[in-house]
Order: C-alpha cells, then sequence, then structure tokens
C-alpha cells in the first residue's frame, strides 16, 4: 500500500511539472503569422492592396490601402475605396489566419448576366501555410431587390477567389507561421 502512495505522489508531482514546463515549450507556444515580401517582414504602415475575383464571370475587384497587423494571430491589410467594372460596394480588409482561417470583410454587390444584382458580404476561406497571400471559398449573396427584376433568384452561390499583396496587380506576399 505504501509503494501506491509513493507512486501517486511521484505521479501528481510530474503531472504538475509538466502543466507549468508545457507552455514555454515551442510545440505549445502560440503561432503568429508573419506577411513576407522577397523573404523579408512587411512592416506595419506598408503599403498593402486586395483582389478579388468573385463568379464564373470573373469579376475583378481591387481596392489599396496599408498593411495594419503583421506578426500577430492575424496578418491583416486594410483598405478604403474599390475600383470595378462589374460591382459596387467596399471591400474594407483581408485578414490572413495563423491556423490558415482567412476573412474578408467586404459588402459587394455583383451585376449577373441579365437583370440581377446579388450583394455578397459573407467571405471565409482558408489558405496553405506557409504559402502565398492566395485563398478562396464560396459565398451566398442575396438578392439586391432594388436594382434586380422580380423574375430572379432570392440568392446566388459564386466562388470567389482573394490575392494580398503590396499593390494592385503585385506578387502576393508570402505567409511564414512563426512562434
Amino acid at each position: 500500500m505504501r509503494g501506491f502512495k509513493l507512486f501517486g505522489s511521484c505521479l501528481v508531482t510530474a503531472a504538475a511539472l509538466a502543466l507549468v514546463v508545457m507552455p514555454a515549450s515551442d510545440a505549445f507556444a502560440a503561432k503568429h503569422i508573419e506577411m513576407r515580401m522577397s523573404g523579408v517582414a512587411v512592416a506595419v504602415g506598408s503599403p498593402g492592396a486586395i483582389e478579388v475575383v468573385i463568379g464564373s464571370e470573373e469579376c475583378f475587384i481591387a481596392s489599396a490601402g496599408k498593411v495594419t497587423a503583421n506578426k500577430a494571430s492575424k496578418g491583416k491589410v486594410a483598405t478604403s475605396g474599390t475600383s470595378s467594372e462589374c460591382a459596387t460596394g467596399t471591400l474594407t480588409e483581408a485578414q490572413l489566419g495563423s491556423t490558415g482561417k482567412d476573412q474578408l470583410k467586404a459588402k459587394l454587390t455583383v451585376a449577373k448576366p441579365g437583370p440581377c444584382k446579388y450583394t455578397f458580404t459573407k467571405f471565409k476561406g482558408e489558405s496553405s501555410l506557409p504559402g502565398p497571400a492566395f485563398f478562396g471559398g464560396t459565398s451566398v449573396g442575396k438578392l439586391a431587390k432594388k436594382e434586380s427584376s422580380e423574375s430572379c433568384a432570392a440568392t446566388a452561390t459564386e466562388g470567389w477567389f482573394a490575392i494580398v499583396s503590396n499593390e494592385i496587380l503585385g506578387q502576393p506576399f508570402e505567409d511564414q507561421l512563426e512562434a
């Protein structure tokens, strides 16, 4: 019986030490994303741009701005103004997650062939890490009733992809994970 008590107290002590040591190890350290250009970390405040292609008609939307977060749980590029011949609205931020889950903050109304226009607001996608700042997914747009015919469907699902770079039509940033 005494042997089991000694073994039990050793086990409890080992478990307590493990809980203290584990957070300090690299395996359990929080991961941060680092956007780079030509192998060099991009500084917060540097020029940034977001480009999006949505739908089978390949509607191109671009917006320029600045890098607002880097070497953090999310890399961010914030923009103002939107340039497009086939869409209206705002494309305000790209968030690149350290887990490969990425998101655009946008409200874009896209014209489809014919009398239908749809507004897309949810852009969540995935990317490969490490790799280029390139991600995509699908989004469901709601009918813009004031700008569309009554014969249009209530929703439309479209595929999309986004590139985050230092300038419009530039090379995408490279994403790296850092502990």
